[in-house]
């Protein structure tokens, strides 16, 4: 059996490979930058979780969105409740 990851472990995972991404990154791009065993909806769906909690954007790039984090490491880390 896999083990789980904690509540928000894989948002972190995620958020890691942005801050790493020069240009954002999409989907695809993140999922092949984890060592994850993970589908390629999975991350979509953390990246649209992301961007609906405001902490990346999203632009169109054909058929994908490139996501940016909006905020860095050390910001996110100093903001009130995290």
């Amino acid at each position: 059996m896999t083990e789980r990851r904690p509540m928000g472990g894989l948002e972190s995972e995620v958020l890691e490979v942005l801050w790493k991404s020069r240009d954002g990154a999409t989907p695809a791009e993140t999922l092949d930058r984890m060592d994850v065993d993970l589908g390629y909806t999975t991350i979509m769906t953390i990246l649209t979780r992301l961007w609906h909690k405001g902490l990346a954007t999203r632009t169109k790039e054909g058929r994908a969105f490139r996501y940016r984090a909006t905020k860095t490491k050390a910001q996110l880390a100093a903001a009130p409740g995290r």
